[in-house]
């Protein structure tokens, strides 16, 4: 057994897969790490109204955001196991730089018709600022979300992990001190995140467009998004879901309601980020055993499933003593939603690699 055990870590590729996979799940680690330094910082500086605030525009970003990458990221990991090298770097060129003109529309459209929407529906929410930056952040965190994905498909976990820790920091860091020095409340957060966002993007985005290798064409670009349509309006009630509660709540203009809601809810969604972690680390080997088997065949998968588990079962142990350290006991009324948004972690979305 020992020998056996020692050949495995012996051989490369199963080394190198071993440490990406540490890589991936590690950006979960280190991002519930700063939320229990950060968390606690926001509950202090935030009231109740200013989460309703964040609660109700990042609700809207995340319907959004649907429309925005109109799930060209899985077009790309599966097209690209069908190119070299080359190839494969120019359909990721003309894909982002598609998708960067599709997002500017995207962000005029949407932002009419938030303005429009906040109007008719005599809400107490202001469209501005708020209403614009969500459409920065929208832009900027869809290209990192490429990048991201051109990285687990290349195995470039330490690429992929520094970047997840540089917008985590950069997040947390300008997000606070935006709120400090320069726009208290839900406006200064936003600010913070878009700044880094933005720097961010512009890091990885160099060179990019300054390569002439291959004809800029938009014809397999044309192709994915037909492809892809019937997973893009999945993905869109799919995340249509999670968010439609908050801007159903906002309804009710009880904007300090919703702020404790909202609490509740980020703290649970913490545990569903390190389960998205730990998928994407498992996502690429499960479109290798798709097409060789029944996913829910596939060993991978079911370790996968026991991961996904027993971190839910850990939370729910501990949720009370999280709550307490995450909010500086300000906000634990909202343990119970808390508790109720965690769920999502046990079903993910691994349809998108069923061999249907």
């Amino acid at each position: 057994m020992i020998e056996r055990i020692s050949e495995i870590f012996g051989n490369r590729e199963v080394f190198r897969l071993i440490k990406n996979s540490g890589y991936f799940f590690g950006t979960s680690v280190v991002g519930i790490a700063i939320s229990f330094v950060s968390f606690p910082v926001y509950a202090l500086l935030l009231s109740k109204e200013e989460f309703g605030i964040l609660a109700f525009f990042s609700a809207v970003g995340v319907i959004v955001a649907q429309f925005s990458i109109l799930s060209l990221t899985n077009f790309y990991i599966v097209r690209s196991r069908e190119l070299n090298a080359t190839e494969s770097r120019m359909l990721f060129r003309n894909i982002v730089l598609f998708n960067l003109l599709w997002n500017i529309g995207l962000s005029v459209i949407g932002a009419v018709a938030l303005y429009f929407y906040l109007i008719l529906t005599n809400s107490e929410m202001e469209f501005f600022p708020n209403g614009l930056i969500i459409f920065v952040i929208m832009a900027s965190q869809s290209f990192i979300s490429f990048k991201n994905v051109q990285f687990r498909i290349e195995g470039e976990g330490r690429k992929f992990f520094l970047t997840g820790v540089a917008q985590l920091v950069g997040n947390a860091v300008l997000g606070i001190g935006a709120i400090w020095l320069f726009f208290p409340g839900a406006t200064g957060k936003f600010l913070g995140i878009a700044a880094s966002n933005v720097m961010i993007a512009m890091f990885l985005s160099r060179g990019l467009f300054g390569s002439e290798e291959g004809r800029l064409s938009f014809k397999d670009v044309r192709e994915g998004i037909r492809e892809m349509f019937p997973l893009t309006m999945v993905s869109f009630l799919h995340s249509t879901a999670p968010a439609a509660d908050v801007l159903v709540l906002e309804r009710f203009n009880d904007p300090a309601g919703l702020g404790v809601y909202n609490v509740g809810k980020q703290i649970g969604n913490f545990i569903t980020l390190a389960g998205t972690s730990i998928f994407q680390a498992f996502e690429p080997g499960f479109y290798e055993d798709a097409r060789k088997t029944s996913l829910y065949r596939s060993g991978r998968f079911q370790v996968f499933v026991v991961l996904l588990i027993l971190l839910a079962a850990l939370y729910f142990i501990f949720s009370d003593l999280i709550i307490a350290i995450l909010t500086a006991g300000k906000f634990y009324d909202s343990l119970e939603y808390s508790i109720g948004q965690s769920h999502p972690v046990v079903h993910p979305p691994v349809c998108v690699v069923h061999p249907g």
